[in-house]
């Protein structure tokens, strides 16, 4: 799940990856016992795209960026939640993310951070300030699978192809573990419109899903 959209080109010092999630629904749906719904989504071996276009580094995930991480994957996922609160109508929203969205997903954003099977990294500007970050895990290492399970830029930094570089990054990292696909999710609503330009660039293929839900 993500929101930034990525242009032109490449400027980046790309630091190696190291080791460090789900969506809002996935994690509800794991949660309460559903099976993931979402099948993976088949990543092009093209040659990555060059698409940054800001002076900007990426480097591994330090504890003591915890809280610049929640801070920005809050700016950067508020109209998101307003998005999904939209299309599924108040009462399907609040049972799903609670009656305080930012609570909801600054508890998913430090399960993140705090798995040892997922490998986070984050993006800086050139004053030192963490503007997005990327994580990622090995899903299924009989079928060589791998998933980026959240990337987020915060709204100062979009548009500059900060998003696709770290879904590139990130990508990269899952292809010197092995993998052979890589998969991402993210929702089919205007919310995450940025989230599947992102992706599309990053030579990812769309997989349509239906996902439906019933208050009881």
């Amino acid at each position: 799940m993500f929101e930034d959209d990525g242009l032109q080109a490449r400027r980046l010092r790309a630091a190696p990856p190291s080791p460090r999630g789900l969506a809002p629904l996935d994690r509800f749906a794991a949660s309460h016992g559903f099976g993931r719904s979402w099948p993976p989504i088949e990543l092009s071996r093209a040659s990555p795209a060059s698409v940054v276009s800001m002076d900007a580094s990426i480097r591994e995930y330090r504890p003591a960026d915890q809280t610049d991480v929640l801070d920005l994957s809050l700016r950067a996922w508020g109209p998101i939640f307003a998005s999904m609160e939209n299309v599924l109508g108040r009462e399907i929203y609040t049972r799903l993310h609670g009656h305080d969205w930012r609570a909801y997903q600054s508890n998913s954003v430090k399960d993140v951070l705090a798995d040892p099977a997922i490998h986070v990294w984050v993006g800086e500007n050139i004053s030192g300030d963490v503007v997005g970050f990327a994580a990622a895990k090995i899903v299924d290492t009989d079928r060589r699978l791998g998933e980026i399970v959240m990337v987020a830029v915060d709204p100062s930094a979009s548009g500059r192809g900060l998003g696709t570089a770290l879904t590139q990054h990130a990508t990269e990292w899952l292809r010197a573990q092995g993998m052979q696909t890589a998969m991402i999710e993210t929702g089919g609503d205007a919310g995450h419109a940025a989230g599947r330009r992102t992706y599309e660039k990053a030579a990812y293929t769309l997989m349509p899903i239906a996902r439906y839900f019933k208050a009881l």
